[in-house]
């Protein structure tokens, strides 16, 4: 939707100082009358004047209006797109922590006999209970999770443990759901190989890993608020001079469209004017 700067305003019927509170207070009062059920009521008028109220009840939203003089339909601010990237940057980091825990203590464990036998005798149970209960999803669980100390126990017997290891970082870390092409997932392995045969995957490993993903999260907090706010300057310095262009040919077209209307007004009074003249001639002629 877009309209010169006043509309809005004049359409909640307030001044362009106006505080929150008094535009929610008009927006109560003019809706009861704008809404479709009511009598003198429309659909279209509702719907411009909740927009209105939209726009001019955020400080950003209306912070643009009155900057260009037109609704662009563009609300979030470069610190608003800054603060979700960060929060989407640290849940990331969040899972990855979790995921490195899980890895880390599937493969510690696993490499002991007793803890295998304890997991294989815990999914057996979750798998009993599941089937006895009639409830197919503690079934499911125990029947999948038995997979993981079925496989340390049988890559153990044959001295295949490297390859457990692989296993378990690749799918654990989370990073071989992203893509279902073999060659991403040929490389995710690779990388894999290559973290388990130097770091030997050891309990240090994970710890030092953890803790850096653990000290990246006030890092990225920091880091996406000085971003979002040197962004935020560069994004108003942009926009003050692209709403000066814009106003600029607002004011053009509309000094044009008022030139084109005198011209009209002044064509329409000498034709009235002329019509006026000629008409005693014509019947003093057809008197003659």
């Amino acid at each position: 939707m877009v309209g010169k700067v006043d509309n809005y305003y004049k359409i909640l019927e307030v001044k362009k100082e106006a505080n929150v509170k008094e535009i929610t207070a008009a927006y109560r009062r003019l809706s009861l009358k704008a809404h479709p059920d009511r009598p003198g009521g429309s659909e279209e008028a509702f719907k411009e004047l909740n927009r209105a109220y939209e726009v001019l009840k955020d400080e950003t939203k209306r912070k643009q209006y009155n900057r260009f003089g037109l609704d662009i339909g563009f609300d979030q601010g470069a610190e608003e797109v800054a603060t979700e990237m960060m929060t989407h940057a640290n849940r990331a980091l969040g899972v990855a922590v979790i995921r490195t825990a899980l890895v880390a203590t599937v493969i510690i464990t696993m490499r002991h006999q007793w803890p295998r036998a304890l997991s294989i005798a815990a999914c057996g149970c979750a798998a009993v209970f599941g089937r006895l209960t009639g409830d197919a999803s503690i079934e499911r669980v125990g029947f999948r999770l038995v997979l993981a100390p079925m496989a340390a126990l049988i890559c153990a017997a044959i001295g295949f443990g490297f390859f457990f290891d692989i296993l378990i970082i690749a799918i654990g870390s989370g990073i071989i759901e992203i893509s279902e092409s073999k060659t991403i997932k040929f490389g995710i392995f690779t990388l894999a190989a290559i973290v388990r045969w130097f770091f030997k995957a050891r309990i240090w490993f994970f710890l030092k890993l953890i803790a850096f993903e653990l000290f990246l999260l006030p890092l990225s907090f920091i880091f996406f608020q000085l971003a979002g706010h040197a962004a935020n300057e560069i994004l108003n310095h942009a926009l003050d001079k692209l709403a000066l262009q814009v106003r600029e040919e607002f004011n053009r077209a509309d000094a044009e469209i008022s030139a084109l209307k005198n011209n009209h007004t002044a064509h329409q009074d000498n034709d009235s004017s002329t019509n006026t003249q000629s008409g005693p001639y014509r019947r003093n002629k057809k008197h003659h």
